[in-house]
């Protein structure tokens, strides 16, 4: 079946040391594998790119507006994943909307994101006004103080804190960040550092991140949605 047909879980996991031998990403093949799911890895080793930490962790929300159209389930790379979660179709009944998770301080999270097959205008939002400084009450991180600062006027739905327990072990997806990062099993590194096909640069540039994305795709043999 192809990535048309079938609903995605998606991971961006460049600069992260370790992350195919990791728990990471065999417990996501496996839930792919047996829940018919394409487990599509965005990496060097797929792409062949090497990209900056921050064009990294703001690839997603362009790529994720590229594929939109597609059922998208999106995990950060330092989650692990039960066999026991449920697929997104039996966690957002069908409701058309993006769901996010809730992190630790009840903000949203961009580490666990779901789109229905018409997604929202979120991520567009975050890309074109990537370069603009979020309110101060938004701040966060890399990309998520942009998806805090969409989720404030645009459309979408909550999911539950077992999709994203970051200060836990028992939810049914693990995410090793806030009060979790002392779990964390990979390490990310600079290896490429002055040979970046993109820079950092490019998350100051909406067009830049459009082409980024598109350039992805294109590695990937993907097609974006008209």
């Amino acid at each position: 079946m192809s990535l048309l047909q079938t609903p995605i879980l998606l991971t961006v996991s460049f600069n992260a040391r370790g992350y195919e031998r990791s728990a990471y990403f065999t417990s996501r093949a496996d839930w792919a594998r047996k829940n018919g799911v394409d487990h599509l890895h965005v990496s060097e080793s797929t792409t062949g790119l090497k990209l900056d930490a921050h064009c990294s962790a703001w690839l997603r929300l362009p790529l994720m507006a590229a594929l939109r159209g597609r059922a998208l389930f999106y995990l950060d790379n330092d989650c692990t994943i039960s066999l026991d979660c449920p697929v997104q179709s039996q966690i957002t009944g069908g409701l058309d909307h993006l769901f996010v998770a809730r992190g630790h301080s009840g903000r949203p999270n961009s580490g666990v994101l779901m789109v229905s097959e018409q997604g929202s205008d979120i991520f567009d939002f975050c890309v074109d006004n990537i370069a603009n400084a979020v309110p101060p009450a938004c701040e966060a991180p890399y990309e998520n103080g942009h998806v805090i600062w969409a989720c404030e006027s645009l459309p979408w739905r909550p999911l539950p804190q077992w999709l994203n327990d970051a200060d836990g072990t028992s939810g049914l997806i693990v995410h090793h960040t806030g009060p979790n990062h002392h779990l964390r099993q990979i390490a990310y590194h600079n290896d490429f550092a002055g040979q970046h096909d993109f820079t950092k640069a490019t998350v100051s540039d909406p067009e830049a991140m459009r082409r980024m994305a598109a350039e992805v795709m294109r590695r990937l043999g993907l097609e974006p949605q008209r």
